[in-house]
């Protein structure tokens, strides 16, 4: 995958992502506000193969920081080997430990 494509992909994604945040705002992040935001990826992100966001990525204790971490999978345009990218919704303070895993 070539930096301009994922630049490209990643910059959708962060757009689709502020939309998600103002729909789900205020919300628990439980299984139902997770099967939201995963659809509403696979919806406004066209390019997404697939969204894993799930109890193995969002253990109880991501629940208990009241985070939703969806990994958002795609498959390049170059060499159709598959990229991802965890997007970290809900408290900025709180997703902040998770941007990084």
């Amino acid at each position: 995958m070539g930096k301009k494509e994922l630049e490209e992909k990643t910059d959708i994604l962060f757009k689709v992502k502020e939309v998600i945040e103002k729909e789900i705002s205020g919300s628990f992040p439980d299984q139902k506000t997770r099967d939201l935001v995963k659809n509403l990826l696979l919806e406004k992100a066209s390019f997404l193969d697939g969204v894993k966001c799930d109890e193995e990525n969002n253990p109880p204790e991501v629940v208990d920081d009241e985070v939703i971490i969806a990994k958002c999978i795609w498959e390049s345009k170059n060499n159709g080997s598959f990229k991802s990218i965890n997007l970290v919704f809900g408290n900025e303070e709180r997703a902040f430990k998770y941007l990084f895993q």
